[in-house]
């Protein structure tokens, strides 16, 4: 079974990437070890992807799945809505 990707791409250290940053965690820390993890790309950093992904705003999680991609742009905060992509 392929495993889903999960890439967080915020940008800078702002208030707002660090939120979603913490909300992500929490929800994570809900799943069995190992069976999600998430990358995080800063954007500053790292600009290309931005064109690679086509994001146009952050913070901005992508779950890229066998036959789908899924987005969810904002702090993250929405629990249930996040826990629902990631499954």
């Amino acid at each position: 079974m392929k495993k889903n990707k999960y890439i967080l791409f915020i940008t800078g250290d702002t208030e707002l990437s660090q939120t979603a940053k913490d909300s992500v965690r929490k929800i994570t820390n809900a799943f069995e070890k190992g069976l999600v993890d998430i990358e995080v790309i800063d954007l500053i950093e790292h600009p290309q992807f931005a064109i690679e992904y086509g994001i146009i705003a952050t913070p901005i999680l992508i779950v890229m799945k066998p036959h789908k991609i899924e987005k969810i742009v904002g702090s993250l905060t929405d629990i249930e809505k996040v826990t629902r992509l990631l499954k």
